[in-house]
C-alpha cells in the first residue's frame, strides 16, 4: 500500500499525563491543607481562639472546603468573631449545600423558615429539611417533624411528625425525644387535620 502523505510521526510525550497529574496532584496538596486548616480552626476554637478559628476555617473554605464553609457560615450567622451577617452567611451555606452538605441544608432551611438573610419562606425552609432529613442529618429531622406536627411548609400530618421525631430521637436529639413523648401519649387525641 502507498500513501500520498506520510503518517505522521507517533510522538512519545509524557507532558499530557504529567499535567494531568500535576493538576491532581496539587489538588490533592489543596485538599491536604484545607482539612489541615479545618483540624486546626477547631483546635483553635475549643481552646478559645475564635480569631486564629475564623481565619483557618477561612482560609480553607476559601479553598472549597465543604465544612470550612459551613464553618464561616455560621460564624456569620450568629455574629462570632464578626459583625453578624445574614445575607454573608446564607452565602457560605449555599455553596456547601450545592456540593450536598446536609448540615449546610439544615442551616439553609433554618434561614429560610425564620428569614434570615432571605425573604422568609417556610416552604422552602421545609424543602432543605427534606433534603437533609432524608439523608439522615437529625436537626434536620426534627426541624421536619415539628413542621409536619404544626403544618409549617406543608400540610399537618402527625403520623409523619412522629416519624421523623423517630429518628431524630434514635440520633439523640433532645427536642425530638421530648415531642415524640408528648405526641404520643396524646396520641388517642390527636386531630389529623386540625
Amino acid at each position: 500500500i502507498h500513501h500520498s502523505d506520510p503518517a505522521p510521526p507517533v510522538i512519545q510525550s509524557s507532558l499530557a499525563p504529567t499535567s494531568v497529574s500535576l493538576k491532581e496532584a496539587k489538588l490533592m496538596d489543596e485538599v491536604k491543607e484545607a482539612e489541615e486548616l479545618m483540624k486546626e480552626a477547631r483546635y483553635a476554637q475549643s481552646h478559645g481562639d475564635v480569631e486564629s478559628a475564623f481565619s483557618m476555617a477561612l482560609e480553607a473554605a476559601d479553598i472549597g472546603h465543604v465544612d470550612g464553609q459551613v464553618f464561616v457560615g455560621t460564624f456569620y450567622a450568629n455574629g462570632v468573631f464578626v459583625e453578624q451577617n445574614y445575607t454573608t452567611a446564607l452565602s457560605w451555606f449555599s455553596q456547601a449545600a450545592s456540593f450536598g452538605s446536609t448540615e449546610a441544608m439544615y442551616y439553609l432551611g433554618l434561614c429560610y423558615a425564620n428569614g434570615a438573610g432571605v425573604k422568609r419562606n417556610q416552604t422552602m425552609g421545609f424543602e432543605y429539611w427534606l433534603k437533609a432529613g432524608e439523608q439522615g442529618y437529625g436537626l434536620a429531622e426534627n426541624c421536619l417533624g415539628a413542621c409536619y406536627e404544626k403544618g409549617v411548609g406543608t400540610r399537618k400530618n402527625v403520623s409523619l411528625a412522629i416519624r421523623w421525631y423517630r429518628s431524630a430521637a434514635s440520633k439523640n436529639i433532645t427536642q425530638a425525644k421530648t415531642r415524640l413523648e408528648n405526641l404520643e401519649k396524646n396520641l388517642p387525641l390527636v386531630d389529623e387535620t386540625s
